[in-house]
């Protein structure tokens, strides 16, 4: 059987940034982005963000990459992939 995982990625601008996850707010409605490692300090309510990931079951957005667009990337790619 071969698996397939569905990559992803979603742009917006920051509504809510927590600890471990923020909120994307994009043209198809609100994101909610996952991130394994605290990593969101320097991502401020308002900053446009770019991510990249894989989508979970529940909808979320696994982040396995992440920048502020237009500034200095926020997060490495998680898991050391490229």
């Amino acid at each position: 059987m071969l698996s397939v995982l569905a990559c992803a990625v979603a742009a917006g601008r920051a509504i809510r940034v927590e600890t471990e996850s923020l909120v994307l707010g994009t043209l198809r409605g609100p994101v909610t982005v996952l991130v394994d490692d605290p990593g969101l300090d320097d991502v401020r309510t308002g900053d446009p963000v770019g991510v990249r990931g894989t989508w979970n079951v529940d909808g979320t957005l696994q982040s396995t990459g992440m920048a502020v667009l237009g500034g200095v990337q926020v997060r490495p790619t998680a898991n050391g992939r490229q």
